[in-house]
Order: structure tokens, then sequence, then C-alpha cells
């Protein structure tokens, strides 16, 4: 495999190419190697003939998830067919290393700016579809407190950086490692730095769903069972009629009960998203499945807590999620950045509306069918042309001034989080009141659009057909 994808054999690449597997996995296995001047490296290979193993199995899965369809209910309700399809393709997305040495990559640039945190470097020479090369980390299970703690490391510092981490990957980047169980996060006893591996499996979020899942941490951290139940159906979808008012008493009535712990010990997380999702899927939601990955990874961020923290400690997952949550945000906001945002997402909308404009090929094929038949029309209204190029010009000043607004709205909004701590107390007072300012403007702005949609729709009915037209044939 090795020589077929890098083009030659392992004991002519490396200075050094350990045969017995480092260890095995169902897709390949990974060996030790040293590169020519005595770096050493990890080699992944990929099983022989195993994508079209994985294709088979996958196809049987689907047909079952079919069959199950049509006679169950549950299975119909639970979407299991969705479920194996959602499966399917990011296993199979695991058969590209490429693929995984970008997630590597891109995942180590956003986490640079924490501290105690690493991805692997991966060597691109000696990486390809079927054999992955990165640098070979030591350390032990990120669980493993014994050792940890034997090594003269601070176990809750490790648990606040792996915290971090996924914090930032999930909720602020909307990119995140997708199986952060212990075995893919390693502590390197000498330095005490966590390191995430295996980047095969990654998830994605858009800014809607990141912020309903810092709502959802947030009102976790309240103790209060129905608005919890109310974050938990916005991060859902029904699947059949629904009542939202039934779903929120079931829920405080079951889930309530597991929310009501002791001053100092610890929420199960765990069991409470069990009976949540339980409830939801009897209530006719089901949770976005985009939103699966990260909320599964979010649960084993909580366990790293767990087994990290000494028993009795009064920490919760949710609490210092939102706190890690808010500090980062306050970190990363730069004028730098705020400008870099409102640039890119120009970028996008001028890029969408160029897309919906017909192309010249399309607009010259509509003129040549015209040709064809034998005439062409050209039809040119000037009766209004004045009053629309004011109209015009009015909507280019109220969409410019809206775009100023929504940034006003989202750069105040910021600056009204700020801590109440030392100077910065005048920030947040500032941006308190230019957040308010803000939203007048903006409900301003909304009013007067709807206005002049409504004056443009009454003026079109009242236009009489053919009035100022010219139009000639040929």
């Amino acid at each position: 495999m090795i020589a077929g994808e890098l083009g030659a054999p392992p004991e002519e690449l490396f200075e050094s190419f350990d045969p017995k597997p480092l260890a095995a996995a169902s897709l390949g296995q990974v060996h030790r190697a040293t590169l020519v001047g005595g770096r050493p490296v990890i080699v992944k290979v990929q099983r022989p003939n195993i994508k079209s193993q994985v294709e088979a199995d996958l196809l049987i899965l689907e047909n079952a998830a079919r069959f199950a369809e049509r006679r169950s209910v549950v299975a119909r309700e639970s979407g299991a067919h969705e479920i194996i399809a959602e499966f399917g393709g990011a296993l199979m997305l695991e058969l590209d290393y490429r693929l995984e040495a970008y997630n590597a990559r891109r995942l180590a640039r956003n986490l640079e700016p924490l501290t105690g945190v690493a991805v692997p470097e991966v060597i691109r020479e000696f990486s390809r579809e079927r054999v992955l090369t990165m640098e070979l980390v030591e350390g032990v299970e990120a669980n493993d407190r014994d050792a940890i703690i034997a090594a003269g490391l601070d176990p809750e510092e490790i648990a606040d950086n792996a915290v971090r981490a996924a914090i930032k990957m999930i909720l602020l980047d909307g990119f995140f490692h997708a199986d952060p169980h212990p075995g893919n996060v390693l502590v390197n006893l000498d330095t005490g730095v966590l390191t995430f591996i295996d980047t095969g499996m990654v998830g994605e979020l858009g800014l809607r769903q990141r912020l309903n899942l810092v709502g959802l941490l947030y009102t976790s951290t309240k103790n209060d069972p129905r608005a919890l139940a109310q974050s938990l159906r916005a991060l859902s979808e029904p699947f059949r009629e629904t009542d939202a008012n039934a779903f929120d008493e079931a829920f405080a009535r079951h889930v309530g009960p597991l929310m009501d712990v002791p001053e100092g010990e610890k929420l199960d997380l765990a069991g409470i998203m069990s009976t949540s999702m339980d409830l939801l899927r009897d209530a006719g939601y089901r949770p976005d499945p985009q939103l699966s990955p990260a909320m599964k990874a979010m649960t084993q961020s909580a366990e790293f807590m767990k087994a990290l923290y000494p028993p009795g400690h009064a920490s919760e997952f949710s609490a210092k999620a939102v706190e890690m949550t808010r500090d980062l945000v306050w970190d990363g906001v730069t004028e730098e950045r705020v400008s870099d945002f409102a640039k890119k997402q120009a970028t996008y909308a001028a890029r969408e509306a160029l897309q919906q404009l017909p192309s010249v090929e399309e607009a010259t094929n509509m003129w040549l069918r015209q040709v064809r038949k034998g005439r062409f029309e050209v039809k040119v209204d000037t009766s209004d042309l004045a009053p629309r190029m004011d109209e015009l010009r009015g909507m280019v000043r109220t969409i410019t001034l809206g775009f100023l607004v929504v940034g006003l709205v989202i750069a105040s909004a910021i600056a009204a989080t700020a801590p109440h701590v030392g100077t910065f107390n005048w920030v947040r007072d500032v941006g308190l009141v230019v957040y308010l300012v803000a939203l007048g403007l903006a409900a301003a702005f909304i009013v007067d659009f709807v206005r002049r949609a409504a004056r443009s729709r009454q003026e079109a009915n009242l236009r009489v057909p053919g009035g100022g037209h010219a139009a000639g044939k040929g």
C-alpha cells in the first residue's frame, strides 16, 4: 500500500519503519517510523480493498433501514435511513486520508491561539489518499488522572484546556473534532500539552446552530427544566404534528428531578441528554442531524472534567463552558477581526446576488430563439424612469445605512458583554447605549422597508398596461 501510494517501499522512504503495528482498527493501522534525519513519525496505512467492503456494508444497512421504515413507525419517526446516510457519508470521507490531513491543518490553525492544546503536524510529502504520515505524539489518554498527577501535572488545568478547546472548536469556529474520546486525546506527561489525534471525523455548524447551542448551555446552568426544553426544541425539527406545551410539561416532570441535585454535586449530563432525546422523539421532534456530533463532542468534553477533577468538585461543565465562551469571545474581538468579518459577509452577499443574475449565454440563447421564430420584441418602458431611479437611489442609501446599523448592533452587543473589571466598565455602558439606539434604528428601517414595498405594490396594481411603452417587431 505504501509503495503504491508513495512510489517506493517504506525501507527506501524512511530511515526506519516498524513492521509491527503500533495500533490497528477496522479501516487501517498505524506504524512507528523515523524520517531521514531522525524525526519520529507515525504512518497510517489503509487496509487493502476496504473501500469496496465499506460500500457493501453500507448498502446492506441502507436496505435494512428502508425495510424497517416501511414496517415500523418508530423507525420512520427516528429517521433510520437518514441516520444511516449521515453515518455512511462520514465513514466514506474517513477513507480519504487527504481530507484527514486537511482537517488536522485547519484544526491546528484554529487552536493555535490557545495554550496547552495541539494537533499533530502532517508530513505532506509522505501523505496521500491511503497513506498518512504525521508527527509522533507520545502521551497517556486524557482521562488517566493518576498518571497525570504522578507526572507532577495539574489535572484540573488540563481539563480546563480540554473544555476551552472544545468550546472554541464547536461554538466559536463551528469546525470541530467530532470524536474526542479519551483514546483520541493524549496528554504529554513531560509538557502537559493535550493533543487531539485522528481528525478523520469532524463536524461543522452554522452561526444559528452555534447560537442555539450557546443557549442550551446557558439554560442548563439555570436549573430550569422548561427553559432547557425550549432550547432543545430550538435545536430540533418536528417530523409529525407536535404540542410544544405538552412536551415542556413532560420534560419538566422527567428531567426536573435529574437537575435537582444538592449543591456541590455534578449533574449527570449524559443521563439528562439521554432522557431528553427520548422525550424529544416521543413528542415528535428529531434533533438536527448536524448537531448530533457537536452534542456528542460536548458530552465527551464533560466526561474529561468528571475524570480529571477531584471527586465532589463543585465545578459544572455547563457553567465553565458559558464562562469560557464569554472569555474567548471577548479575547477574540479586535478591530481587524470585526473588519474581516464584515468584508467576508459583504463578499458572500455580492456573490449570491451575482448568481441570481442570468448569464450572458442564457440571455443570448433567449434572443436567438426569438430570431429563429422570425421575430423579436424589444420593449422599453420610459413612463416612470426618473421616479424609479430616485427610488433605486433611495433603496441603495437604505441598504447602505442598514449594513451600518447591523454592524452597530453586532459591535455594540459584543461591547455590552465586557466584564465588570477595571477600566472596561465604560465600554460596557457605552456599548449598551449604542446597542439600544441601533435596535431603534433597525426597527425604523424595517418599518420604512415595509412601507416602500407596500407603496410599490400599490403603484404596480394601478399602472395601466401599455402606457408609455414603445414596441418594435422585426
